[in-house]
């Protein structure tokens, strides 16, 4: 028993990076000054000199602007020190000379700014609290902004040589800063001298514990000395959830250290990584549980995640993006990254087809099914396309002139058969499904005028029909517009998520962390709180649902590479398992439980903040 205990301690312990990193060359020679994540598990990184990108978690760029373009090709003298995302606010905030600017989080059009500073911002951070909302102010003088009853205006001189870290925890509710000096290399609350000062620190709750590099290559707790870096200390960050520390030193060496046993668990130097220059920016997500670092280019070293439990079933070798259900045919099809198409037998969960989609293996990234049970696949390279899934043969193609990635699609029978696609081009794209369209390659029609003047602004991410006229989607920043797709005009705006029930009163929503939310709408108050009746997590990645009405369950898919059934009392099964099962018989599903990857995944961990709400698996099913 006390070997069996140490050998699961062991392979707790055992921890590395996929190597080589991925890499993107989007920094042209221009040092990027900070990196940050997103709520959908991408980053945000912005340069020097004011170009700002959105990336994917695989790092593939979705969205760049200039934030200092002045038309004409010219650009504006200003350069960044620094920027933070105000997620509370939906802002970004940007440090240049003397100047304090904010920018609207989701369509980075500027809000205001702050002038006048005595100095440079070199590094920011912020706290928040619940304000009431204030008029925009194009530009206001600090001298000026101190004048208002409303700002506190405090500012101490506690270093003596340039600040080289400055971050709010609001755990603590303290602000703890850094410098390169001796005499006071970090400030929290008490002054700490260290030899050489303090390049980099973290702080964590959780395990109480506040670590610090700096120049002379040593990690220093509490409670000892990591000793491994040749070099200077660029960047730390403490993973709470694992137990564990990563460390960049100035030589692009990354090593991930065990907090309790003070030992180096893994050592990526730049020969595996591939990682070159000098390192100007690093962030890690916890969420993707991956180290993003910004030198000569743009990477990430994604963690290798442990391998599958023995008892653990994959319906593919890879990320499932999408799945459906068929009521024509009673079969289930997922999608996965690289294009496979697979076909289930509902009942039974066997496999019964499959065939790739594309070529090319671009990726699928959303499916639906037409009035005639054909599978309609939208993929990242802006293709729509029209299948026979139980042939794998492809019928037509639906595609605009310029290829944004689609994010979601959807059927729609009014006035005639129409196929509605949104994505990245802020639009929404309509294309005629009747027999007389014989064309294999098809455009859309025309845009809804509202579309065109009134639209989204943001990426439009989700859409969900509710018979018999009415459409809705959701874009990037949390807008939600309802459409009459008789009139082609807005019917109402800004309500909360999306699927529906057919009795139209229970809403759905998923998210990258593997959690479905179901909402009461009899009880929407458009001016209270979103009205969430229960949640529960039935995957360890970002899901795909669908509600079976007939059979009263609930169809996952997952980037885990699993598709599950939930039934109502909180029993799954899971396709490709090799157990026997049928829908019919109760005793061949898996009793109310959790999945075990989701079990032991540490986001699961009763600790972490998104377990602290209410929730109740059977009661949320049942519903």
């Amino acid at each position: 028993q006390y070997e069996a205990k140490m050998e699961t301690v062991r392979r707790r312990k055992q921890v590395a990076f996929h190597l080589p990193a991925i890499m993107n060359d989007g920094g042209h020679g221009v040092p990027v000054v900070n990196i940050h994540s997103t709520h959908d598990g991408g980053v945000l990184t912005m340069r020097e000199d004011g170009f700002i990108c959105q990336w994917s978690p695989d790092l593939k760029p979705q969205r760049t602007k200039h934030m200092f373009s002045q038309g004409s090709g010219k650009r504006s003298s200003k350069w960044i020190t620094d920027f933070t995302m105000m997620s509370e606010y939906n802002k970004l905030m940007i440090g240049t000379d003397r100047e304090i600017q904010f920018y609207e989080l989701s369509t980075l059009e500027p809000y205001c700014q702050i002038s006048g500073l005595e100095t440079i911002p070199l590094t920011l951070s912020y706290l928040w609290n619940r304000l009431p909302k204030a008029e925009n102010v194009p530009n206001i003088a600090i001298k000026n902004a101190v004048l208002s009853k409303n700002v506190t205006f405090v500012r101490w001189k506690v270093h003596h040589d340039w600040v080289t870290q400055v971050k709010y925890f609001h755990n603590f509710q303290a602000v703890v800063s850094s410098s390169n000096e001796d005499a006071s290399s970090l400030v929290l609350q008490t002054i700490f001298s260290i030899y050489k000062g303090v390049k980099a620190f973290d702080l964590c709750q959780k395990h109480s514990l506040l670590v610090t590099g700096g120049m002379d290559r040593l990690i220093r707790k509490p409670t000892g000395i990591l000793k491994g870096h040749s070099a200077p200390i660029f960047s730390l960050f403490i993973s709470s959830e694992d137990g564990r520390i990563f460390s960049i030193s100035r030589d692009n060496t990354v090593k991930i250290w065990h907090i309790e046993d003070q030992c180096c668990l893994f050592t990526a130097d730049p020969t595996a990584s591939g990682i070159h220059g000098d390192v100007s920016a690093c962030s890690y997500s916890p969420a993707m549980r991956s180290l993003y670092i910004a030198a000569d280019c743009i990477a990430v070293l994604p963690l290798m995640l442990p391998k599958p439990h023995s008892g653990i079933s994959v319906s593919h070798d890879e990320a499932v993006m999408c799945c459906g259900y068929s009521e024509e045919f009673r079969q289930v099809v997922s999608c996965s990254e690289e294009a496979v198409v697979k076909v289930w037998d509902f009942d039974t969960g066997r496999q019964v087809f499959e065939f790739t989609a594309t070529p090319d293996l671009t990726s699928i990234t959303c499916m639906t099914f037409d009035i005639k049970g054909r599978l309609i696949t939208g993929g990242s390279n802006g293709y729509i396309k029209v299948w026979n899934f139980n042939s794998g043969h492809c019928i037509k193609t639906l595609k605009k002139g310029k290829c944004h990635q689609v994010c979601d699609c959807t059927f729609l029978k009014v006035q005639g058969n129409y196929v509605i696609a949104v994505g990245r081009d802020r639009r929404i794209d309509i294309y005629s499904d009747s027999p007389e369209e014989l064309y294999h390659v098809q455009r859309p029609q025309p845009s809804w005028k509202d579309d065109l003047q009134n639209g989204h602004t943001e990426d439009i991410l989700c859409v969900v029909q509710s018979p018999p006229s009415l459409l809705a989607t959701g874009s990037y920043n949390g807008e939600i517009i309802v459409w009459n797709t008789d009139s082609g005009s807005i019917n109402q705006q800004k309500i909360t998520k999306l699927y529906i029930t057919d009795e139209k009163t229970l809403l759905y929503a998923a998210d990258r962390m593997g959690y479905i939310y179901i909402y009461n709408m009899e009880t929407f108050d458009p001016e209270q709180r979103s009205p969430r009746e229960h949640c529960w997590r039935a995957h360890t990645s970002s899901i795909t649902l669908q509600i079976v009405t007939s059979d009263q369950v609930v169809l996952t898919s997952s980037t885990d590479h699993t598709v599950r059934l939930w039934s109502a009392s909180g029993e799954f099964i899971t396709f490709g398992q090799p157990e026997m099962w049928s829908v019919q018989i109760p005793s061949s599903w898996i009793h109310p439980g959790v999945p075990y990857e989701v079990l032991i995944d540490p986001l699961s961990m009763p600790h972490h903040d998104i377990l602290k709400r209410k929730s109740h698996l059977s009661e949320a099913i049942s519903s």
